[in-house]
């Protein structure tokens, strides 16, 4: 599947991106079929020079775009329609979204009566049998204080 998309290219801190088309699964800084232009972000206004002829082309042949390639031919006024969402979410805020969420589910489990046993965890009778028996075991073995270790 071809499609079309931005290759970052220039100096640190100042890029400036070509508009290529290639296979999907590529690389983008590897080999590709054309390019179609330049976009430089930094200028004032935003200086996008692309070979409209050669886009319309790729198009026909049934080339994807990425959104903000996308984006970029809606505002040229090469592609009808309304823009693509851009961006993701970071992982950051996606921990965060998490964390929001674990508070308000022990807030739930608080809320039940003190009795009402817990799904997943025993009742707390069993809890309290529990120390009771290792301290059963515990005790024959501190009567033979003399049995060999081996």
């Amino acid at each position: 599947m071809l499609t079309i998309r931005l290759r970052r290219e220039g100096k640190r801190k100042q890029p400036v991106y070509r508009v290529i088309v290639s296979e999907k699964a590529r690389d983008t800084l590897g080999m590709y079929l054309e390019s179609l232009g330049q976009v430089n972000p930094h200028a004032n206004p935003r200086a996008v020079v692309l070979d409209v002829e050669r886009v319309k082309h790729w198009l026909g042949q049934g080339a994807q775009c990425s959104n903000t390639v996308y984006n970029l031919f809606v505002d040229q006024q090469l592609v009808a329609g309304p823009k693509r969402k851009v961006g993701s979410v970071k992982k950051t805020e996606a921990e965060a979204a998490t964390r929001n969420q674990q508070p308000a589910d022990s807030a739930k489990e608080a809320e039940k009566p003190a009795g009402e046993k817990k799904e997943g965890q025993p009742a707390a009778d069993k809890k309290e049998a529990k120390p009771a028996e290792v301290k059963q075991e515990a005790k024959p073995a501190e009567d033979q204080p003399d049995a060999p270790r081996g």
